[in-house]
């Protein structure tokens, strides 16, 4: 991680505890009288709803980013099985489906 800057090391950590800004944490803070997902309206917005966030507006930003991801692996020439393998867990994740055998 020393090669990610300092602040994105901070996001990540902030993200994956759960202390950031979500709507969970913004009305713990006072920050917000709800605790609402602003996208889809689901209560307690926390950092895995805005992973999995149902609202077309995150089906569109998922998206992206996995295609983002793809071109970055190819670029690193990861394993086309691996890559392959790894969009396949992160989509099939994202919508709470079973991850298949990928070896068949």
């Amino acid at each position: 991680m020393k090669s990610v800057g300092l602040s994105r090391r901070h996001w990540v950590t902030k993200f994956e505890s759960g202390f950031c800004g979500t709507g969970r944490m913004m009305k713990i803070w006072k920050q917000r009288v709800i605790d609402n997902c602003p996208r889809c309206c689901a209560a307690n917005e926390t950092t895995t709803h805005i992973l999995t966030c149902p609202a077309a507006s995150a089906y569109k930003s998922w998206e992206k980013s996995l295609v983002s991801l793809e071109v970055w692996l190819v670029g690193k020439k990861i394993c086309p099985d691996l890559r392959i393998s790894l969009l396949h867990i992160l989509d099939r994740w994202r919508y709470g489906l079973e991850v298949t055998n990928l070896t068949n």
